[in-house]
């Protein structure tokens, strides 16, 4: 090693202090409790010494004070109890937006904290590490300890009602069953390459979105039942099936998923089998989750046939009730990535295929599957020793919203559980108008989970709707009423300081002090939304008064890093969740159940005669509006035809009176030709006779 290397020494300031308290009240030598305890002599000698100082700390000052660094610390942990754990990014840009806002100087780049200041930070904070988060699903985040503990008060009232209560207190009679999936192809995390390589690809062996749904069923005693596999396909080869051990489970569905079919199957031929081999006493308490397969009618009837009492666990409560996924299955996801990685290795990087699968299984539960975690896990989960006590309820992210007095004098710096009062909403975080405002309330202000922004166009639209008249009205106690002094209340505590036509709310409000005057006690109270302060105002018997920070003064204040750590709002169950609107029952066999399954299963038949008979009569009455219609169309067709009728009828007589009168006028022409004929032939007459005369009168 090299000699300018330095170590750290192994002992720490509690050995130190226990030594120099061995040496000063004479219980031992310098030598002896030196040697006892691993510490040079020099050091002891030294800390003995006048020339000793109390500073402790090593290397240079921090960037961050003691108090800051705890700030981020507590907001770290509050982020994480909250569901939104932090990432390094964001924490880097917390602190560099906190120097970009403040005067301080700092050695980093751009505000940026580097590498060696987040690794010398996580030695300062132990409590502090990197950690794989695990995914959880809205609904899960809002499940509360209220409800797992009323889900276990409902489940006892039934285990008593029925004389169960001798198989919750026999390991031997609890069980816990779920599915889960194996990959026939597992991800590789991490692999060995050539350093600044940048393409490492790695070939799939089979299909890597490929898997294997498999029913498992653990005892409360350790014990383990033979596990059902549900392959992906429709009929089953001889080949597979011969791979597959006897008292194993063996289905199929079109796509590999757990049915109401296959889990019957599974009790039928596995799981009850394996309680008769055991010369288990029945009934037994079978808890599973809320999935269709499990809570069908029919599995349902089964289980009670057969003396097993199905019972499900809370919803989307697996990850903290169900002993399988709290304790059993992780490993066992573990042991099947070695295990099939083993058996590529043996054969050469073969594919896996389905007839290799029970193999590959088999060693994998071998390994990973223990005794230990298993009790462990029913442990922890509640269900043996029963009792809602035993569950980890730190895995319950949603908080119930409550209502606490505030001690106005009491100390927001600090509490007993390492959490800063911030982290509860302190009293002057019931209102967050604008980020330069605060509130302060008195001893019976409501404290909520979480604080909400009000614009203050809103503001001034709620005195407008309160009225003016009754704002006036407020002094006169004899027209009190129990509305009247709500709306007052709320008046006074939020609307009032808005109130432009107010006298008393017209007061040049300035901010005097912090809390304290240090730069460590500035920031000891850490909040999610408000920074808490104190604030001098008149009228001074009003404490219920909003603090005017927009001036100069408030400009020209310390920024406090707590200002920069907002967490976000913790979720909370809605109370028109799915599971509010129903009763829900704990035992599926119970007889209750069964008879609410029965009656859903009736009036979905009858809804099914129901829309039937409606679509009969929809259908009749289509046809007799189609019927009434061809009726209509063929009258008028008819009157169309009658029209047309009479139109020719109307056209041949109009026909036969032109006739007429045409030959009506070839009658008068011709009558009046003849007479002009017959003139013109007299007048002719008359000249042959005159012309005879004129003859004869010559002659």
């Amino acid at each position: 090693m090299d000699s300018t290397t330095k170590t750290t020494p192994n002992y720490d300031e509690a050995a130190i202090s226990r030594c120099m308290e061995l040496v000063t009240t004479k219980q031992m030598t310098l030598y002896a409790a030196c040697k006892t305890y691993g510490i040079p002599q020099s050091t002891v000698r030294y800390r003995l010494s006048s020339k000793w100082t109390t500073k402790v700390r090593k290397g240079p000052q921090t960037v961050l004070t003691e108090v800051e660094e705890q700030k981020l610390v507590q907001y770290l942990v509050a982020m994480e109890k909250k569901g939104f754990p932090v990432v390094k990014d964001l924490l880097l840009y917390k602190v560099k937006t906190f120097f970009d806002s403040s005067s301080r100087s700092n050695p980093f780049t751009d505000n940026v904290p580097g590498r060696k200041w987040m690794k010398g930070f996580l030695r300062r904070h132990r409590e502090i590490t990197f950690r794989t988060p695990e995914t959880v699903s809205s609904a899960s985040a809002k499940v509360k300890e209220a409800d797992i503990r009323g889900w276990f008060a409902n489940l006892k009232s039934y285990l008593e009602e029925n004389c169960l209560m001798a198989a919750a207190l026999d390991p031997t009679r609890i069980y816990n069953g779920d599915e889960t999936s194996f990959f026939l192809h597992p991800q590789t995390k991490t692999v060995l390459a050539s350093r600044g390589s940048k393409n490492v690809y790695e070939i799939e062996h089979a299909d890597g979105h490929k898997n294997i749904t498999v029913m498992f069923t653990f005892g409360a005693d350790g014990s383990v039942v033979s596990p059902g596999v549900v392959l992906p396909m429709q009929r089953l080869s001889v080949e597979i099936l011969r791979s597959f051990p006897g008292d194993w489970g063996v289905g199929k569905s079109p796509k590999g998923w757990m049915d109401t079919t296959n889990f019957m199957l599974y009790i039928r031929n596995v799981f009850y089998p394996h309680l008769q081999k055991k010369k288990v006493r029945f009934p037994v308490l079978y808890f599973v989750d809320g999935h269709s397969s499990h809570t069908a009618a029919e599995v349902a009837d089964l289980c009670l046939d057969l003396g097993i009492v199905l019972i499900a666990l809370y919803p989307n409560t697996t990850r903290i009730t169900q002993p399988a996924d709290v304790a059993i299955f992780k490993p066992l996801k573990s042991a099947w990535k070695s295990a099939v990685a083993d058996w590529r290795m043996e054969y050469g990087g073969q594919n896996l295929l389905l007839k290799d699968f029970p193999g590959v299984l088999q060693k994998a539960m071998d390994g990973g599957i223990k005794k230990h975690s298993i009790t462990n896990g029913f442990r922890v989960c509640g269900l043996y020793p029963f009792g809602a006590d035993y569950v980890d309820y730190g895995k319950c992210i949603a908080k119930s919203v409550t209502q606490r007095g505030v001690d106005p004098t009491s100390d927001c710096s600090a509490s007993d559980n390492g959490e800063e009062f911030g982290n509860e909403q302190a009293a002057s975080e019931t209102v967050d108008i604008l980020p330069e405002l605060n509130l302060q309330f008195d001893a019976q202000s409501i404290v909520l989970e979480d604080s909400v922004i009000i614009p203050t166009a809103t503001v001034h639209a709620a005195i407008d709707c309160i009225g003016r008249d009754r704002i006036n009205g407020f002094g006169d106690d004899s027209n009190s009423s129990e509305e009247g002094e709500i709306i007052r209340t709320i008046y006074e505590m939020l609307l009032k300081p808005f109130d432009s036509q107010n006298t008393e709310a017209e007061c040049g409000l300035q901010e005097t002090s912090f809390l304290n005057t240090s730069t460590a006690e500035e920031d000891s109270a850490f909040v999610e939304n408000v920074e808490e302060g104190s604030f001098e105002s008149d009228p001074p018997h009003n404490p219920r008064v909003l603090q005017d920070c927009n001036g100069d003064n408030f400009a020209g204040r310390k920024m406090s890093i707590s200002e920069l750590l907002q967490t976000p709002p913790t979720p909370q169950r809605s109370s028109s969740h799915r599971n509010y609107k129903r009763k829900f029952h704990p035992v599926l066999t119970a007889s209750e159940r069964l008879e609410e399954i029965r009656r859903l299963e009736e009036e979905k038949e009858n809804e099914v005669v129901r829309k039937k008979a409606k679509a009969e009569e929809r259908e009749l009455a289509k046809i007799e509006a189609e019927k009434v219609k061809q009726e209509k169309a063929k009258a008028r067709k008819q009157k169309q035809a009658e029209t047309e009728m009479r139109k020719i009828e109307r056209a041949e007589l109009r026909k036969r009176k032109q006739e007429e009168t045409e030959q009506r006028k070839k009658k008068k022409e011709k009558d009046k030709l003849s007479k002009v004929a017959k003139d013109n032939q007299q007048k002719q007459l008359k000249m042959e006779l005159l012309e005879a005369l004129k003859l004869q009168q010559q002659s």
